[in-house]
């Protein structure tokens, strides 16, 4: 069984949020206190944001990232709206009511942007060998290092987080594989950093802790609504986990067919894998509304410089 714990929250305010408005939005939804916010101030942005303040720790660790843009003459999907991000040492120190944060970002219509989940296992019900061999690594004692036989990760794990991708340098097809890291203790890394959805697993703190990064809207703001009703996200989360990582059992048969590993099974709790790839999109970007044909037509003769054309249709 695992132990379930939050390692970071981005969630996205339908505003700009000027200068000398930063030291409220950060007594709203922290309760801490800000000074002097041109200290907080740096000087890029990032992503599409071109306004950026970060709280650090004493030790220089970022804490809370607020970065906000107002509506340029450039339009962007990011326009009069703030991002924040919570980072895991934050959560570290216990110092974050995670119900309470999710029922404010929902009162001020805000949304979730990402959440990044963590399993911990505490009680040492993984094996870290199994893990690495049904992922497809062995080690090669000729060669002194792991080597992985991609055969048998398709073989062992159901996962769509590992496709192929095409090499935009060389034109080919790489094959979508599992990352094995090295560098304080031993990392496996699934999902490409450009992707939704990503997934962790490493024993740098000395336990196995899988952590699920979800970049999704509709999955973040679903868990923010389910804790801001007083929900416990476990058994969800657990859901999601095993439904973008499963472990089956060796065997002739398809692997769709095949028994999953109990080991997997008793850490999720026998969690049964969420309906996330039929489930239809619910909800729009809070920004979106439709527009007609004739109105797609006219924004596309203008964006092509034909501006002659004043109607379209009968």
């Amino acid at each position: 069984m695992f132990t379930l714990s939050i390692h970071q929250f981005e969630f996205t305010l339908p505003k700009y949020t000027k200068l000398y408005e930063i030291p409220a939005l950060f007594e709203q939804f922290f309760a801490v206190p800000v000074p002097d916010p041109e200290l907080m101030k740096q000087p890029r942005g990032r992503h599409s944001y071109p306004d950026l303040y970060i709280l650090k720790s004493e030790h220089g660790a970022e804490l809370i990232a607020a970065a906000t843009r107002s509506r340029y003459s450039k339009p962007a999907w990011s326009d009069n709206t703030t991002n924040i991000t919570v980072h895991g040492y934050t959560f570290e120190q216990n110092v974050i009511d995670m119900r309470g944060l999710a029922k404010k970002v929902l009162e001020a219509n805000g949304w979730g942007t990402g959440i990044d989940l963590a399993f911990d296992d505490l009680n040492d019900e993984l094996d870290w060998h199994t893990i690495k061999t049904a992922f497809g690594w062995s080690y090669d004692r000729k060669k002194a290092c792991y080597v992985q036989n991609l055969d048998v990760f398709r073989d062992r794990t159901i996962t769509k987080l590992c496709r192929p991708t095409k090499n935009k340098k060389t034109g080919k097809m790489d094959p979508g594989k599992p990352r094995l890291l090295s560098e304080e203790g031993e990392t496996i890394e699934l999902g490409s950093k450009k992707s939704d959805t990503n997934i962790i697993i490493y024993t740098r703190r000395g336990h196995i802790r899988v952590e699920l990064q979800l970049r999704n809207r509709d999955q973040a703001t679903d868990l923010i609504t389910r804790l801001a009703a007083g929900e416990d996200i476990s058994m969800r989360a657990a859901e999601l986990l095993r439904a973008h990582l499963n472990f089956v059992e060796p065997g002739k048969k398809r692997k769709g067919g095949r028994a999953d590993c109990q080991w997997w099974l008793d850490f999720l709790n026998n969690a049964a894998p969420a309906d996330i790839w039929t489930k239809p999109r619910t909800n729009k970007s809070p920004w979106y509304a439709p527009v007609d044909e004739v109105k797609k037509t006219e924004n596309a003769l203008i964006v092509s410089g034909n501006v002659r054309m004043t109607h379209v249709g009968n």
